[in-house]
């Protein structure tokens, strides 16, 4: 409400989360190999048509991309450098990606965490990570904002978890990501 009830107020969040994840971007990019490779790095997902369309737009892709973002970089952490609070700043970004996305974003992250971890043999440092921890940290965040929903509209829940996932609510024809993409 700050930016008040219109057009800009309802994209606001969608830039703020764009700007967050590019500054993010530019830390690990710092971290990993040097500034300059944080900066460009930055501006090319700045400069992509799909980053700069989102960011514009009001919807939850920029919330999602930087809560992925953060548990990426949380999982990085835990499994190169053996960083249980990394780790467990990556379950606070799975937690607030099921906040924006739902259960899509926990295979967002899962398959790609799973396919490096087989990938590179890196099962011990996987079992490794404080699951237990972390879980109750994604957990925190999830439930509350879910059982209120579920409260104040009866199946919410119903719809989050099946409606929109597995009963296919879309209405543009199979195939119709391909062009999506080549457009990205």
């Amino acid at each position: 409400a700050a930016a008040g009830i219109g057009e800009f107020g309802a994209r606001l969040s969608s830039w703020l989360f764009h700007v967050a994840s590019a500054l993010l971007i530019v830390r690990i990019g710092q971290r990993e190999r040097s500034l300059a490779v944080g900066l460009v790095a930055a501006i090319v997902y700045s400069s992509c048509l799909l980053g700069l369309v989102a960011s514009g737009a009001a919807h939850t892709e920029p919330a999602l991309t930087f809560s992925l973002l953060l548990a990426f970089l949380g999982f990085r952490g835990g499994m190169l450098h053996a960083d249980a609070m990394g780790a467990r700043l990556g379950f606070i970004g799975l937690g607030l990606a099921l906040l924006a996305k739902g259960p899509v974003a926990l295979l967002l992250l899962l398959v790609p965490c799973l396919f490096w971890t087989a990938w590179n043999c890196q099962w011990i440092a996987f079992r490794a990570l404080p699951w237990f921890s972390g879980g109750m940290l994604a957990s925190a965040i999830v439930v509350p904002w879910h059982a209120f929903a579920e409260m104040r509209s009866p199946g919410f829940l119903h719809g989050l978890l099946i409606g929109e996932h597995w009963r296919g609510a879309h209405t543009a024809p199979h195939g119709t990501v391909w062009l999506y993409l080549a457009g990205a």
